[in-house]
């Protein structure tokens, strides 16, 4: 549903009997994410903590970041992107959790989408991010999935 409902893989129907797929390459192109809620059944990997970020400790630096690893697939399915959240500690013992699992919250998750791709379980996919603010005060985060780079920005 993510990316064939709302995200760029709708333009594979046609609409009014127009066909206009050749969509789905532009709004791949222009790095957009999307703020929605994924159902924990939509996951095909265990998740990863990719950025740690101390308030009381961390710099003003400390908002780029970077990150090299692969998932591993729990089952065969179709890799259509990656879903990111955050969990917070407001206090010791007081979490606030975003993530698909937790109850909802209105920041929900954000789904990066890539052109479908079939996997199979145990399959390993290497994965590099690094992000940061942009000077329009979003954040940036370039994605390379088995060799082949997408930038997005967070609004």
């Amino acid at each position: 549903v993510l990316y064939f409902g709302d995200g760029p893989g709708q333009w594979r129907n046609p609409v009014q009997g127009f066909d206009f797929s050749d969509l789905e390459h532009l709004e791949l192109a222009q790095g957009r994410t999307e703020q929605t809620r994924v159902e924990p059944a939509a996951l095909s990997a265990p998740r990863q903590r990719i950025y740690t970020l101390d308030c009381q400790t961390d710099g003003e630096d400390s908002g780029r970041w970077s990150y090299e690893g692969e998932f591993v697939m729990a089952r065969a399915g179709a890799l259509m992107g990656f879903a990111g959240w955050f969990e917070a500690e407001l206090a010791p013992g007081v979490v606030l959790d975003t993530g698909p699992s937790a109850p909802a919250t209105h920041w929900a998750q954000t789904f990066l989408p890539l052109p479908p791709r079939p996997v199979t379980a145990g399959q390993r996919i290497a994965v590099t991010c690094t992000g940061g603010p942009d000077p329009d005060r979003n954040a940036r985060i370039s994605l390379t999935v088995d060799g082949e780079a997408r930038d997005f920005r967070l609004e």
